[in-house]
């Protein structure tokens, strides 16, 4: 009798360690595995080169580069729906402290135009942050 269970031993045990290992994967794959999707790189690069190439209005590429930064982090992070003050503030640690300067000063610029009726931003100002995002934004498509 003790061959006999010695036996039925040698079959059980690795069937039941394959089984958990299976499982195991599968509910890894399920609720923690995620795959890479970079095809929102591919909008951003089009979006950044039109509004680069565009004869809009500093303003207008300053509010475009604000919207196309926050779509990028929202895709970078998943944090889809999120505005990008609150992904700035959630991401502080994750994303450089020379990066975070540069993107609050812009954020900033561009909440001054958006919603102060007497402020008026001058040439310098604007270049500036437009071409600071579209520094960021570059880096994030690498």
């Amino acid at each position: 009798m003790n061959n006999s269970l010695n036996s039925s031993l040698i079959f059980v045990v690795p069937v039941i360690v394959f089984l958990l290992v299976i499982f195991g994967g599968l509910i890894y794959w399920k609720f923690f595995y995620r795959k890479t999707d970079n095809t929102w790189k591919e909008t951003v690069r089009i979006k950044l080169f039109e509004l680069e190439s565009s004869n809009k209005s500093m303003v207008e590429k300053l509010l475009g580069l604000d919207k196309l930064l926050e779509y990028s982090y929202q895709n970078k992070f998943g944090l889809f729906k999120t505005s990008l003050g609150a992904i700035l503030k959630q991401k502080q640690k994750v994303i450089s402290r020379g990066d975070l300067n540069i993107i609050w000063s812009a954020h900033k610029l561009r909440n001054h135009i958006a919603h102060n009726i007497h402020f008026t931003p001058n040439e310098r100002e604007l270049t500036q942050a437009i071409n600071s995002l579209s520094v960021v934004i570059k880096k994030l498509l690498v």
